[in-house]
């Protein structure tokens, strides 16, 4: 899967406020690969037509686009659709200014079968009055919920596949809708067939024509071949979701590759930073002053800075026994345990370590060495 053009993802941050992008894999043979493109502020109608004007030049790429908050939810909540997106390896954008989340994968994981079946049953309670209807063979009452049945597995199965439901009530909207991420629930009415074509609208009818109590009637063999295509249905949407439940479970079962340390780039970076901090006193010798700059606006502040100093340690020194003011009444207990808690601030395992890793490069001699600072700035 290529990754996205430099210049298309500076199009992209102008268009939106962009937070990160993800190269999701395809979950299928039949399915394209997708980025999944995240934004932290709400996305307008215009950035949305804006951003489909910058795809359809890259015909390689299909994409998703939501906001930052609304899929940190559905991932908390337990969408497997999110779950196996927002997985780090897949992580191949970040904008410089975003922290992203910390995502809790093993919580998610197991409330994954909940967010599911939850929405799962809705659909399966219509199809129970779809019989119920049947029995008394009031066959447009039953259309109807057959059509809500319909209607709300393919939204099922959209939030798991494709992130987000269609919030329609025609059919043929959703078979489209979906199509591109489950394309055998695209073909659940055929468009080139004349016979599901008539079907399909005469369900869309019921929806309508039923709840305002418009005269409609369908054939109980009608009813029957809607019967069959919603346990079609049910059977696509409950074997995506188990698909992608597995596919979750198998990634987290993998261990984790080692993080490959490069020690050309460590070595580089060290140097840097010790020459940044130290500073021979004599190129023939191997003695080093550390240098800091201390940001003053003016001298008078930098003496100032310096009369602090001594005056603290002044006080320090005083351990006076007699009452030093109301706010203060005991000062030498005051900087006592001041400087006593600064002294556990010092970061001493820290440069323990650092000075470990100084010797492993060679020490300070071997990290300021003329040939290899000439090495560098010709490189």
């Amino acid at each position: 899967m290529q990754p996205l053009s430099p210049t298309l993802i500076k199009k992209l941050t102008q268009l939106t406020a962009l937070s990160a992008i993800y190269s999701v894999p395809s979950s299928a043979a039949s399915v394209k690969p997708f980025f999944l493109l995240l934004s932290r502020e709400l996305i307008t109608e215009q950035a949305l037509s804006e951003l489909k004007e910058c795809f359809p030049q890259q015909p390689q790429y299909r994409w998703r686009m939501y906001e930052e908050a609304y899929a940190m939810n559905q991932f908390k909540k337990g969408n497997v659709f999110f779950i196996q997106a927002l997985r780090e390896e897949y992580l191949t954008y970040r904008d410089p200014k975003t922290i992203l989340p910390i995502l809790n994968v093993e919580e998610a994981f197991e409330k994954a079968p909940d967010f599911f079946y939850k929405e799962h049953q809705k659909a399966l309670d219509f199809q129970g009055g779809a019989h119920f209807y049947m029995e008394k063979e009031n066959y447009p009452q039953a259309a109807f919920m057959l059509h809500q049945a319909i209607e709300l597995s393919f939204r099922t199965v959209e939030l798991i596949s494709m992130g987000k439901e269609k919030i329609c009530h025609k059919i043929v909207h959703h078979q489209q809708y979906i199509q591109p991420f489950v394309p055998e629930l695209g073909e659940l009415f055929k468009e080139e067939n004349v016979l599901e074509k008539q079907l399909v609208n005469r369900l869309d009818t019921a929806y309508r024509d039923v709840r305002y109590e418009v005269d409609y009637s369908i054939s109980l063999s009608s009813i029957k071949r809607l019967q069959h295509k919603l346990d079609n249905l049910f059977e696509t949407g409950e074997g995506e979701f188990l698909k992608r439940y597995e596919q979750c479970k198998n990634a987290m079962e993998q261990p984790s590759p080692p993080a490959q340390s490069n020690k050309e780039e460590i070595e580089k970076s060290l140097r840097q930073l010790i020459r940044s901090h130290y500073k021979p006193l004599n190129k023939h010798t191997r003695s080093f002053y550390h240098h800091k700059a201390i940001p003053v606006e003016d001298p008078l502040e930098s003496f100032q800075s310096v009369t602090h100093l001594l005056k603290v340690c002044v006080l320090a020194l005083e351990h006076t026994g007699t009452s030093f003011s109301k706010t203060i009444p005991q000062p030498y207990v005051n900087i006592q345990q001041t400087l006593e808690f600064t002294l556990q601030l010092l970061p001493y395992e820290e440069m323990e370590f650092l000075e470990q890793l100084i010797e492993t490069y060679g020490g300070l001699s071997g990290l300021l060495t003329e040939q290899k600072i000439n090495k560098d700035e010709e490189g």
